[in-house]
């Protein structure tokens, strides 16, 4: 769901990019700068889904099996 999400947020940043480009002047860096801040979402992203993947890890399956 985060890839999906940076992905959209990719692609309509590059065509609000490109129609502001017709008023102001830009330059291919400031595209450079943008994609390099995906990392910091998708960082985000993956910590977040790491957590409780951990904690689920440790739990005992036999254990959670008897539980329910």
């Amino acid at each position: 769901m985060a890839g999906i999400g940076i992905a959209a947020g990719a692609i309509g940043g590059f065509a609000l990019a490109r129609l502001a480009g017709g008023y102001f002047q830009t330059s291919g860096c400031r595209a450079l700068f943008d994609s390099g801040l995906a990392i910091v979402p998708a960082c985000g992203a993956a910590i977040a889904s790491m957590l409780p993947a951990a904690r689920g890890a440790r739990i005992d399956v036999m254990q959670a099996l008897r539980s329910d």
